[in-house]
């Protein structure tokens, strides 16, 4: 089996991959501002639970999550399958670190300009707004960029589930080919697993350079 035909036979699944990216970087992005809305909301209770929530999906796995949203879930009455399990866990679990981000990002705002705009007589809302939202957003916007990188990375699990990305075509692959005794051996593992690699390279190198001249544009001086 050539490198052409192991790379044409990658393709669907690698557009796959870059369409699962799409469709869970905004979801992770909405996730993170209702997690981290309710944290910096104090209210009694709720932003206690919310921060141990946050907290348990930082500690444990993606990968363990995902076995326990796709096979333990259903276990409750709860079934999803494959694909949007996978968006789910994935939106979830990155939603939590990006939630700390922009958490940290609010906090950082001197308390002197919040005081300040009070002292002017704005009210809360147009306090946070003109004055705290501007200034976080530039804190926050470099480290919510590079989330995008972490969650194209982070697809390679999913292959667990039987999603069609592009690391359970290349597995599909090899095991076909291993199969007809096509393989080589073994030796087509190589090959599959370096043209996966190229795809990551190839995608995710171009992607962090431009995000890096961005961090730069709108960083804070």
């Amino acid at each position: 089996m050539s490198l052409a035909a192991i790379a044409l036979s990658l393709l669907p699944a690698a557009k796959n991959t870059l369409i699962l990216t799409v469709v869970c970087y905004p979801l992770a992005v909405s996730v993170a501002s209702v997690f981290a809305t309710l944290r910096l909301a104090r209210i009694p209770v709720l932003s206690q639970v919310v921060a141990i929530v946050v907290d348990l999906l930082r500690i444990t796995p993606l990968l363990l999550q995902l076995l326990f949203v796709y096979y333990g879930l259903p276990l409750v009455g709860v079934r999803l399958d494959a694909w949007p399990s996978a968006a789910a866990t994935l939106a979830v679990h990155i939603g939590a670190y990006q939630s700390e981000i922009i958490r940290s990002a609010y906090l950082s705002v001197p308390k002197g300009l919040s005081e300040a705009a009070r002292v002017l007589g704005m009210s809360n809302r147009i306090r946070v707004w003109r004055i705290v939202m501007p200034i976080a957003l530039r804190v926050a916007i470099p480290p919510t960029a590079s989330t995008l990188l972490d969650t194209f990375r982070s697809t390679a699990v999913v292959s667990l589930l039987g999603v069609d990305d592009v690391l359970f075509r290349a597995q599909t692959v090899i095991s076909s080919a291993l199969a007809l005794g096509t393989g080589g051996g073994g030796l087509i593992t190589t090959p599959v697993y370096l043209l996966v690699m190229a795809f990551f390279v190839g995608v995710g190198y171009p992607a962090a350079r431009l995000l890096r001249l961005f961090e730069r544009r709108v960083a804070l001086p």
